[in-house]
Order: structure tokens, then C-alpha cells, then sequence
């Protein structure tokens, strides 16, 4: 019981500290008002099939703008959004999953690290990791349902049809 406390104190101080955290891609022409469609779609057919890790930046241009109330995916085509951390070991475990479900499917995994894209974090109120969000037809759901790789495939089927 005390291991788990710790452990719980440990994860606490560090999503305090992910709230101090943005990451950000560098130079981009792009503004928080987010992307225009040419991009998204582009962004779109560059990422089809693959798991990519992300900045907040490209978050932003390429998902949803974190600023903008509600939040909407800007996507035409459905992804699905896993958010992460090095030190996450049931994250770490999650990972060969999702790329064999982007493999087997097409859809995009875009991987958020929740240490270097605390905004992206914030925005959507993650308090624990491994989370998973569905986009498609303007919204970004939460997952709620198992994590094992068969569930998890049908989820992404469903989401592409």
C-alpha cells in the first residue's frame, strides 16, 4: 500500500509539471487559429497507416486546435489519438498495439507525449495515461473500452467505416 501511494505522489508531481510543459515544432507558419483544409488534407494522406508522434504544434495544424471551444477534430478521414509518456510502462506496452492496428487498418495513430505537450494534455483534462481518443465527423471521443489488441481493432474497423 505505501509502494502505491508513492507511486501515486510520483504521478501527481509529474502531471503538475506537465502543466508547465508545452512543446512546441519548432519554426511554423501555421497560428493557434489552427490549419486550413489543403493542410489537414495533405497531413492526411502523409500519415495514413502510421503511428506518428507529434508536437503541439502539429496537434494543433493537424487534429484539433486546443484553443477553440469545443474542441473539434479537423480531420476527414478518422484517427485516433494516443496520449503517452516514456516512463508509462502499460503506455510503452500499448505502443506495438497500436502500430499493428495502423498497419492492419490504415487509420492514423497519432501518439501525444503528455511530458513535452502538456497544453494538448490540459485540453483535454488527462489525469491518467495510456489515453485514447477517437476522431471522426468533427468529434474527438474518449475510449472508453478495453485495451487489448482484438477489442481495440474493432474499435478502429468501426471507426473507418
Amino acid at each position: 500500500m505505501k509502494k502505491l501511494a508513492i507511486a501515486m505522489c510520483a504521478v501527481a508531481s509529474m502531471m503538475l509539471s506537465v502543466n508547465l510543459v508545452g512543446c512546441s515544432s519548432g519554426s511554423s507558419d501555421k497560428s493557434a487559429e489552427g490549419a486550413d483544409s489543403t493542410a489537414v488534407e495533405q497531413a492526411e494522406a502523409t500519415d495514413a497507416g502510421q503511428v506518428v508522434e507529434i508536437s503541439t504544434d502539429d496537434y494543433i495544424a493537424k487534429v484539433a486546435d486546443i484553443h477553440s471551444d469545443p474542441l473539434a477534430y479537423l480531420g476527414s478521414t478518422p484517427c485516433i489519438v494516443d496520449f503517452w509518456a516514456t516512463w508509462c510502462g502499460p503506455c510503452v506496452a500499448l505502443t506495438p498495439v497500436m502500430h499493428e492496428i495502423a498497419e492492419e487498418t490504415g487509420i492514423t495513430v497519432y501518439k501525444v507525449n503528455v511530458d513535452q505537450c502538456g497544453a494538448v494534455a490540459d485540453a483535454y483534462g488527462i489525469q491518467t495515461i495510456p489515453a485514447l481518443f477517437l476522431c471522426k465527423d468533427g468529434k474527438v471521443t474518449p475510449y472508453e473500452g478495453k485495451r487489448d489488441k482484438d477489442t481495440l481493432l474493432q474499435e478502429a474497423k468501426k471507426l473507418m467505416e
